[in-house]
This record gives structure tokens, C-alpha cells and sequence, in this order.
């Protein structure tokens, strides 16, 4: 591998890796939103089904239908699925990069 394409990967792991860090934290912030909102109803929910789980509460805030708490909850997981999928094409970058050094030592 010359030093340009090296250089053109390097420049690309840079930028996925600052477009990762960035949908995480939007993920975080608008998670962080969504689970606000539902403690603040935690107690109206609770009365509603006692024993439930967080994932049940979830739903149960969800079924109300409110604008804010949806825009919140699909943000939420849409930054989520954004940076996961970063995180894969930056790995499968990564294992390429290595390949390709072990097939230069071969050489």
C-alpha cells in the first residue's frame, strides 16, 4: 500500500471517528431527554402497572403519544443505529489496514 492511499485511510478513520463520537453523544443527550421525561411520570406510570420494568415503562410512556417523547425516544434510537454502524465500517477499516500490512510483510 503506497503512502497516499495510507494517508486517504488515515484521513478517513479521522472523520468516521469524529462523526462517531458526534452521533453518540446525540444519542446520549436525547436518551438522557427521553429518561427524564419518563421519571418525571414514573409514578403516574407505576400506578398504572406496579411490578413493571423499565422497558414496559417505556412503552407504557410511549403509548401516550406524546409529540416531545416521541421526537426524544426516535432520536434517541436513530443516533444509536447511526453510531453503531460507524463503529463497524471503522473496525472493518481497521482490519483492512492490518491485512494489508501483513500482506506487505509477506511480499
Amino acid at each position: 500500500m503506497d503512502d497516499i492511499a495510507l494517508r486517504e485511510k488515515a484521513n478517513l478513520m479521522i472523520k468516521l471517528s469524529q462523526d462517531y463520537e458526534k452521533e453518540r453523544m446525540s444519542a446520549a443527550k436525547n436518551r438522557l431527554k427521553f429518561r427524564l421525561i419518563l421519571a418525571s411520570k414514573l409514578t403516574e406510570l407505576r400506578q398504572a402497572k406496579a411490578n413493571a420494568g423499565i422497558d414496559t415503562l417505556e412503552l407504557m410512556l410511549l403509548e401516550e403519544g406524546d409529540k416531545e417523547t416521541l421526537e426524544y425516544y426516535r432520536a434517541w434510537h436513530y443516533h444509536e443505529n447511526k453510531y453503531k454502524g460507524l463503529e463497524k465500517i471503522i473496525e472493518a477499516i481497521k482490519e483492512s489496514l492490518h491485512l494489508e500490512k501483513f500482506l506487505g510483510r509477506i511480499e
